[in-house]
């Protein structure tokens, strides 16, 4: 009974901190969103008369956030454009009034709305083009999201929707100590120079016990000598070669 007790007791224990741990990460977390819209509004807010004027002439300047695409994000799309509602709602709650905010995820939700009411072709186009018309942004927040030894570092741009003037550029931060990277077949596209395919190989050759150094998607020799030492202990051709084959072996052999 004393040892079932104890055993409980441990169980509790390990979950209180597990949940504690949780709770400090998302905590954490908010803050750095909070500090993110901090950073952007004071930029903002230092900027020159005229340079922000409201593009219907009259009012408050408006804000958007443009949406991570896929290709461009080291981890799912949907976490990435997940930290960009949490910046909205950061900037939101602290601009006071003093911006408006355009949501383009809810644009694209609008227009399809639209287009899938069964309104006329020519009366569907009018008000998609109002639509377009009434949520043009005056400044652009546009994200910088990678990954720096495992870490999901994240920084943003402030900038004129018109003349690409920069008004803020807040520091990097990390988001995330440890990131599941995004799914992806081998043949996915290098930007500037990253590979979700070298990303996902070098994390799992990393949980493996295989140093790749760096896990930030691209192939250095240290990321192939690691898959050289894979290949070799797992009877494969030693040719420090990123095939379909080696890929699929390394997801099997993770698991």
């Amino acid at each position: 009974m004393f040892r079932f007790y104890n055993l409980f007791m441990t169980i509790v224990i390990v979950s209180f901190i597990a949940l504690t741990s949780t709770v400090s990460s998302n905590a954490a977390t908010a803050r750095s969103f909070e500090e993110i819209a901090s950073e952007i509004l004071k930029g903002l807010d230092a900027a020159e008369a005229g340079e922000l004027p409201a593009s219907s002439g009259y009012g408050a300047p408006t804000i958007t956030i443009r949406q991570f695409l896929a290709r461009e994000v080291p981890v799912d799309v949907d976490t990435a454009n997940g930290y960009n509602r949490t910046l909205l709602a950061a900037l939101q709650e602290q601009a006071n009034g003093r911006f408006g905010f355009v949501s383009r995820e809810m644009i694209d939700t609008l227009i399809e709305d639209i287009r899938s009411s069964g309104l006329p072709q020519e009366e569907s186009d009018k008000r998609i083009a109002e639509l377009r018309m009434n949520s043009r942004a005056d400044v652009l927040v546009s994200g910088d999201l990678r990954l720096v030894e495992g870490k999901t570092v994240l920084s943003y741009q402030a900038l004129s929707a018109e003349t690409a003037k920069v008004f803020a550029t807040t520091q990097p931060r990390v988001i995330s100590k440890r990131t599941s990277v995004a799914t992806f077949s081998p043949g996915a596209p290098y930007l500037n120079g990253y590979s979700a395919i070298v990303a996902e190989a070098e994390s799992l050759l990393d949980d493996m016990g295989y140093d790749t150094g760096a896990i930030d998607g691209h192939m250095t020799e240290k990321t192939r000598a690691a898959l050289k030492a894979y290949q070799l202990d797992s009877a494969l051709p030693v040719n420090g070669r990123m095939t379909r084959r080696v890929v699929n072996n390394i997801r099997r052999d993770s698991r």
